[in-house]
């Protein structure tokens, strides 16, 4: 159970860094 807690968290983390680049790319 933890370690799947960790995968989501992950997985998290890397989507928003994907959403903030892509924002930053946007606003260029």
């Amino acid at each position: 159970m933890n370690t799947v807690l960790q995968q989501v968290q992950l997985t998290d983390q890397q989507r928003f860094k994907q959403f903030v680049s892509q924002s930053k790319a946007r606003m260029e």
